[in-house]
């Protein structure tokens, strides 16, 4: 199976903010930055993996992306089913 851009985008983004947990929340312009994702893509992966939950967001001046579930129950699968749909057909 080959996994497209918004997936290896979505993988890098819950990688970055998972090494840097001390940090509490993400905001967009920093993961894009950090994890060389382009912003406008990354708006659209990040709200899929809210809607999933596996990502949280606040807004406000200290708001942003935070992770919603504990680091060992998110799974690639978790990841890849919230950014392409059901990879079953």
């Amino acid at each position: 199976m080959k996994i497209t851009n918004a997936t290896d985008y979505a993988i890098r983004a819950i990688i970055y903010m998972a090494q840097n947990k001390e940090k509490k929340s993400f905001m967009r312009s920093e993961l894009s930055k950090e994890c060389s994702i382009p912003d406008s893509f990354l708006g659209k992966i990040l709200q899929a993996l809210k809607k999933s939950e596996i990502l949280t967001s606040n807004r406000g001046k200290f708001g942003g992306y935070s992770i919603s579930k504990n680091l060992e129950d998110i799974t690639f699968y978790d990841i890849i089913t919230a950014v392409e749909g059901n990879i079953y057909k």
